[in-house]
């Protein structure tokens, strides 16, 4: 059963396991617990390869730290195969990884795959401050390129709002704007705030007004925001390990 359509029809939150890193003893752990992981997916145009992970120069110029030793991709996807009941989010850092994501979905089935990307054209306007990072030039996804992805692949997908505060969430009309402008093929809308903080619950229903699940980082959340999405149909990403999902059998 489609996760997104499971949780939908029972009106319950579907929370995933948001990874920074992804070992090889994340996966296994994953696959023996049947639960969910997030692979985020970047291009490195030196080797022409997908690799997991962020763009090389999020480590390399923004956080400034080396390179994380995840798991290959293809020994990934190959335990993976062999799991079924292992709900697969594929975070996009980068349209250049797009043919391997539609050999992936091939590969494990779409029934039990979430994409996730930030679209480019949901990006509120920058503050007169602030610097962009620099990946972003790699992980804001054109809009056009990820509805021909989801269409072509047939999968649920999560569309990512960049935000920069709950000020401008409140006092303009930027997410009225992108939810006036119909795109089927998303169902999921997230809104991400520096620091990966809350947006105000106002913006989430209008989410949720707009006929679209709302996605939250679920950690982040008061009890009295928990309550209000524990009723609805929702996506949420959890820091911790997720056993509860729609895949597992």
């Amino acid at each position: 059963m489609n996760p997104f359509t499971t949780k939908l029809n029972d009106h319950q939150p579907l929370i995933f396991w948001h990874t920074h890193t992804v070992k090889v003893a994340d996966v296994k752990v994953a696959i023996e617990q049947k639960a969910s992981i997030e692979l985020d997916l970047a291009y490195n145009p030196e080797t022409n390869a997908v690799y997991i992970g962020h763009p090389l120069n999020f480590y390399t110029e923004v956080k400034q730290l080396p390179l994380p030793n995840n798991i290959d991709l293809e020994r990934a996807i190959a335990m993976l195969e062999k799991a079924p009941e292992v709900m697969v989010v594929l975070d996009l850092k980068d349209e250049r990884v797009f043919p391997m994501v539609k050999k992936i979905i091939t590969r494990l089935g779409r029934e039990r795959i979430i994409l996730h990307a930030f679209v480019k054209e949901w990006v509120f306007n920058y503050p007169e401050a602030l610097i962009p990072e620099a990946h972003w030039q790699f992980e804001d996804i054109r809009l056009a390129k990820y509805q021909q992805l989801i269409k072509e692949t047939n999968v649920n997908a999560i569309g990512a709002i960049r935000v920069f505060s709950n000020f401008d969430l409140e006092n303009t009309t930027q997410l009225q704007e992108i939810l006036k402008k119909k795109v089927p093929e998303i169902a999921c809308l997230s809104i991400y705030l520096p620091g990966a903080k809350v947006a105000s619950l106002a913006a989430y229903q209008q989410i949720v007004a707009a006929g679209k699940l709302p996605g939250v980082n679920w950690d982040q959340l008061n009890d009295k925001e928990k309550r209000y999405f524990e009723q609805i149909a929702c996506i949420g990403a959890t820091e911790g390990l997720q056993i509860s999902n729609p895949c597992r059998k």
